[in-house]
């Protein structure tokens, strides 16, 4: 619709190659969100971790960026670790209320971890019918999922049902325990205010730098036409409560590394909160 009615926009939170890539690129998208390469190059660096994993599955929903996730994740460990053999993958519907069969159908392939792409709702009724089934103790919890499940939205939806030791994800953890940058403290002291809540959501920074960029285009372009706030927004350097950000003069996007980390118990909080946060990745060639 972008390209279609010539209007600038700035995608917070789709994470599909196919919105950016060589085949799709045009004049008026851009992404602050991560990509599924990006995301699949950190599951992949944290998997490798795990010497003595040597077989995993993989899980994740059954539409675009179900499928880019798992690409790009299983493209990136074959490089990181040529080891580890992918001996099941599981492609439930977004949206699907009975995990069951694909829950069973994976346990029987007796996997050593599990890289998954389930977010959301779907991961509140994955965990829910899994844990009681042993899923997670049958891998030892050592699952990683690269969906924001490490955001206080996710934790606070499953509650004392979280499978603490998981690897999870967020854009905003929100809750640092250390080295929390000035900004990103004001940030959410702001939001928290505005919207009356006790904890602020993981997700509201996404909807804010999508909104910042497109203001800071605006006023370096000094018009609201499209064609000029395009041209603004290619290459610019705009900052955020995470430090500053760049849009890609090639492909449009920005690096947008996520903060990863085991999902644990707090007394501090009523729900998982995400320990030793990470930066992941590091870096990653450029786009």
């Amino acid at each position: 619709m972008a390209k279609e009615n010539q209007i600038v926009f700035v995608a917070p939170t789709s994470k599909s190659t196919i919105l950016t890539d060589a085949q799709h690129i045009h004049p008026y998208i851009f992404r602050v969100a991560s990509n599924t390469d990006v995301e699949g190059l950190a599951g992949a660096t944290l998997m490798a971790k795990w010497k003595d994993v040597k077989t995993v599955a993989t899980i994740a929903p059954d539409y675009a960026y179900g499928r880019d996730s798992i690409a790009a994740f299983i493209a990136a460990l074959k490089k990181l670790r040529p080891d580890i053999q992918i001996v099941d993958s599981q492609w439930p519907k977004l949206g699907e209320p009975d995990f069951t069969p694909f829950i069973t159908a994976q346990m029987s392939k007796h996997p050593d971890a599990v890289y998954c792409s389930l977010f959301a709702g779907d991961f509140v009724s994955f965990t829910k019918q899994g844990a009681p089934r042993g899923y997670f103790k049958a891998i030892n919890n050592r699952l990683i999922d690269g969906g924001e499940i490490g955001t206080p939205d996710e934790a606070q939806a499953l509650g004392a049902d979280y499978p603490y030791g998981v690897i999870g994800d967020a854009y905003d953890p929100v809750i640092f325990a250390g080295n929390e940058p000035p900004e990103h403290k004001k940030f959410i002291e702001d939001l928290k205010a505005f919207t009356h809540a006790k904890y602020a959501s993981g997700w509201s920074i996404v909807g804010y730098q999508s909104i910042y960029a497109l203001a800071e285009g605006i006023k370096k372009a000094n018009s609201t036409k499209s064609d000029a706030v395009s041209k603004a927004l290619i290459g610019m350097t705009f900052d955020t409560p995470v430090g500053p950000r760049t849009f890609s003069v090639k492909s449009h996007e920005t690096f947008a590394p996520e903060y990863w980390g085991v999902m644990v118990k707090d007394p501090n909080y009523p729900f998982a909160i995400i320990k030793d946060l990470e930066k992941l990745p590091a870096s990653f060639p450029s786009n």
